[in-house]
């Protein structure tokens, strides 16, 4: 399998949605949260509205130094885009290890309400790839396709939800080229902070945990760290990330991230990832 799955990068799309999950939740439109939680910032970080948090942060170089591992992860939470809203993000991220390096530039997102309780999206990250060898290969990542439907929704009153997000995904290039997952995300708001995670099962061969912490930072700002770890054929990897995000408008929004990651196996599966990128909703 001609694929390298990095956890490190999956900090970058988990805040770029998170950004305009923020801002929207800011201006009210997250359903009425923002208002009614009344803590400004803090509300507008626990009424969220993130579409495609993690829509596979991966990417599959050709020349992959540990083809025989495939890292897949997935981080999520339990809520869903406003009902016909559309939510498009644009990113890129600077990998690097002993072995190799890697930039994924554009990484484009995208996710669509359906209703208020189900939404569709999908990513498509283009990598460029080089390793100590001068071995170097660019095209397409690993491309997902995925539906996200809220069990319990985290606006009630006990402010735990629960969703699930059926996926496919294809690497072209790869042995295998198509593959699926079903990750079951959690997420609890409280005034000042939310927690959200997910964990599941990739075909291609890994099983994943994932979490994250979000605490606004001010009116117009908000943290994001996350933890994750995946196996894969005997092996594991761990990462961790932050992310610094601004909300420029209540529909748009920017984020800084960076995050390490280490595997008990190949240098290629750790490392260390920056990354940046826009979003906005249109409704």
């Amino acid at each position: 399998m001609t694929t390298i799955v990095r956890t490190t990068s999956i900090c970058v799309l988990v805040c770029v949605a998170a950004v305009t999950a923020s801002a929207q939740g800011k201006s009210g439109s997250a359903r009425g949260e923002g208002k009614k939680n009344g803590k400004g910032a803090a509300a507008a970080a626990a009424a969220t509205v993130s579409p495609a948090t993690a829509a596979s942060a991966t990417s599959a170089p050709a020349a992959s130094a540990s083809s025989n591992l495939y890292y897949g992860s997935w981080l999520d939470d339990a809520t869903v885009a406003a009902a016909h809203t559309l939510w498009v993000g644009a990113s890129t991220a600077y990998w690097k290890a002993d072995a190799a390096r890697q930039v994924d530039a554009p990484i484009l997102m995208g996710a669509w309400g359906v209703t208020q309780r189900v939404q569709v999206g999908g990513s498509l990250p283009i990598y460029h790839f080089r390793d100590q060898a001068g071995t170097a290969a660019s095209g397409v990542g690993t491309v997902s396709v995925y539906g996200k439907a809220v069990l319990i929704d985290a606006g009630g009153a006990g402010r735990i939800g629960v969703a699930v997000t059926p996926l496919i995904e294809t690497a072209p290039g790869a042995d295998s080229a198509f593959g699926w997952a079903l990750p079951v995300n959690v997420e609890m708001r409280a005034n000042r902070f939310r927690v959200y995670g997910s964990g599941g099962y990739f075909s291609r061969g890994s099983v994943f945990g994932s979490a994250a912490l979000e605490i606004p930072a001010g009116r117009r700002m908000a943290v994001t760290g996350n933890f994750g770890q995946s196996h894969a054929s005997a092996s594991h990897q761990t990462s961790l990330g932050v992310t610094l995000s601004f909300f420029s408008t209540p529909t748009t929004g920017l984020f800084v991230s960076a995050s390490h990651s280490s595997s008990a196996a190949a240098l290629n599966n750790g490392g260390v990832s920056i990354g940046g990128g826009a979003s906005v909703a249109l409704r």
